[in-house]
């Protein structure tokens, strides 16, 4: 996806360096950590392709754990997302979810 980003791009100068100094445009993964994120963004003109702090949502448990806490404080505040269930840990709840459909 990076490489179609900068082919789009090229008229306008974007490259691909991997001087940290010399870019303005940074593709992080989700091992970057916050801080090392939060201190590009204080230089001016730079953009990072993901927030600080949302590393937790990218991963499955987590996020299943937040909307089953949302349902919980307001029932049907979280009903736009599928049910989710995380192996091994959720293995019970599914497979009496799953009774009670069959039934």
């Amino acid at each position: 996806m990076l490489d179609e980003i900068i082919e789009e791009h090229k008229k306008e100068g974007l490259r691909e360096t991997l001087d940290n100094k010399k870019c303005n445009l940074r593709w992080v993964s989700m091992d970057f950590e916050d801080d090392r994120i939060l201190n590009f963004l204080k230089e001016k003109g730079k953009v990072v392709n993901r927030y600080p702090g949302i590393r937790g949502l990218a991963h499955k448990d987590v996020t299943a754990k937040i909307m089953r806490i949302a349902e919980e404080l307001k029932s049907g505040s979280a009903d736009f997302i599928p049910a989710s269930f995380v192996i091994p840990q959720d293995l019970a709840l599914l497979e009496r979810l799953d009774k009670k459909k069959a039934n």
